[in-house]
């Protein structure tokens, strides 16, 4: 009885060790089980590795999430909120800048990104306007800072450091180096803790202090540019030119800053609108708009007169109420010249529209065939009948307008086109279906003339003269909206004149 539980003892032991060495293949070798637990320790410190960067990154995107929702708090109004050109710009660069960089953390960037975000394109668009808002009104740059547009703040998006610095950048890859130095200056002293910590180690960025010594050369400061050099390789001893600016790098080397500044100003494009302007007529026409902008904030009282116009037997109970705004060349502006009913119409046709043409940036336009317009096309054809008896262009334009956006440039209708257009644009009619908040006042500088946009009325000028020359008194263009938005409706009209309110 013993010797059968030794032999039993002795033949499971054998079989234990046969099995552990793998002999009969149901039990695994102490060798490769070692291995196992080997890799389970790895893959543990693998996912204790991926919580952590989960734990990371979830904390990155709860900073960029409190981020994204700060700047959209207290906005109760999305309209004025968007109408104010400090936030548009602030959205614009969020969509550009930031949210690219959240989506790709969710790895959403491709399917949302490619359909859905504005392109840098339409950021720098809106950076050409906030700075062209600011020399024409010559708004103070530290209350743009502080979120304030021509004395009122709008509930405004503040500039940061960062702000100033990417419209500068954007400024200066344009060639716009006098108005880059002038804002990348601001977000020099617009660094944390201003200038008398910088000492203590909060020194400009690399990239500031970089664009700021080229900008200043190019800008024709030689002694402003050495300074920002000396301190950007002092505080930077291992600073390397950036790829894009290698060349510019060079140039300032074997070019001095004056001669630099000279080729850039000869280069400098001059109003494409109005051909044939040189630099100086340029600048002359330039500076005549922002002064006449400027101006439009502090209208003088009309010295002309206002009239009831009841020439045609049907206006006899509803006669025109014309105001005179300029005799030589003849402005008049129509006061409730289009109904609320046709304005919202025309707005209508306009947004139903795929996609817009675009001139100047921000500016969009769609043209319409006055016959494709029905009932409130011929509507809009007597009405124009009634003021004037010129015959009108198969065209019509509607324009939006959105803050900070001018009517591209100053120009003239009736310059740049050949003679059969010049025909059909002899007088223009600008019919204002929406009127801005504040700015986008209609101007004609060199008349010295700012009219302001009212809703629902009509403004009527000539663009040639009676001999059929090309009247440049008429130059005009829209200052820049600086809250809300404007569309208009544009008629021109052509042939010989001969019962209108402006004969």
């Amino acid at each position: 009885m013993l010797d059968q539980k030794r032999v039993l003892l002795l033949s499971s032991t054998v079989l234990i060790v046969l099995s552990s060495v793998g002999v009969l293949g149901h039990f695994l070798p102490l060798k490769l089980l070692e291995q196992y637990y080997d890799l389970e320790s790895k893959l543990f410190e693998h996912f204790e590795f991926h919580v952590k960067e989960q734990k990371s990154l979830l904390n990155i995107l709860k900073t960029r999430y409190k981020n994204h929702r700060r700047a959209r708090t207290n906005v109760t109004d999305v309209e004025s909120y968007v109408g104010n050109p400090l936030n548009m710009l602030s959205l614009m660069r969020r969509m550009t800048a930031d949210w690219p960089v959240t989506l790709a953390l969710l790895n959403r960037s491709d399917s949302v990104k490619e359909r859905f975000l504005p392109s840098v394109e339409e950021y720098v668009n809106a950076v050409n306007s906030i700075n062209k808002l600011q020399q024409v009104y010559q708004i103070e740059m530290k209350d743009l800072g502080s979120g304030v547009v021509f004395k009122d703040t709008h509930k405004s998006s503040r500039l940061t450091e960062s702000d100033y610095f990417h419209i500068g950048q954007h400024l200066y890859t344009m060639g716009w180096y006098t108005d880059a130095l002038r804002w990348l200056k601001m977000a020099l002293i617009s660094e944390p803790e201003g200038e008398a910590q910088r000492k203590g180690g909060n020194h400009p960025s690399e990239q500031l202090l970089e664009h700021l010594a080229l900008a200043s050369c190019f800008a024709g400061d030689q002694e402003e540019s050495v300074h920002y050099f000396q301190e950007l390789y002092y505080t930077y001893p291992e600073f390397r030119p950036s790829k894009d600016l290698v060349d510019h790098h060079i140039t300032t080397l074997n070019q001095s800053c004056e001669t630099l500044a000279r080729h850039s100003r000869s280069s400098r494009i001059t109003n494409e609108m109005i051909p044939n302007l040189n630099m100086e007529e340029d600048k002359q026409l330039t500076e005549q708009y922002q002064a006449t902008c400027r101006r439009s904030w502090h209208p003088n009282e009309s010295i002309l007169n206002c009239y009831l116009y009841s020439s045609k037997s049907h206006l006899l109970l509803r006669p025109l109420k014309v105001e005179k705004l300029h005799l030589d060349p003849p402005i008049s502006m129509i006061h409730d010249f289009l109904p609320a009913k046709e304005r919202e119409h025309f707005i209508s046709i306009a947004m139903t529209k795929v996609e817009p043409h675009r001139y100047g940036g921000l500016v969009s336009r769609w043209w319409e065939h006055l016959k494709q317009l029905g009932k409130e096309g011929k509507k809009l054809i007597q009405r124009a009948a009634d003021i004037i008896s010129l015959k009108l262009h198969n065209s019509l334009l509607i324009t939006n307008l959105p803050v900070a956006a001018d009517d591209y440039l100053v120009h003239h209708v009736a310059i740049g086109e050949d003679q059969k257009s010049f025909e059909n644009r002899k007088a223009s009619l600008t019919i204002y279906l929406e009127e801005p908040n504040e700015g986008g006042t209609l101007v004609f500088p060199r008349l010295n003339l700012s009219v302001t946009p009212t809703r629902g009325a009509a403004v009527l000028w000539y663009n040639m003269h009676p001999d059929g020359q090309v009247d440049l008194r008429s130059i005009h263009g829209h200052c820049p909206i600086l809250s809300g938005n404007a569309w208009t409706l544009t008629l021109w009209l052509g042939g010989k004149p001969e019962n209108s309110l402006q004969s």
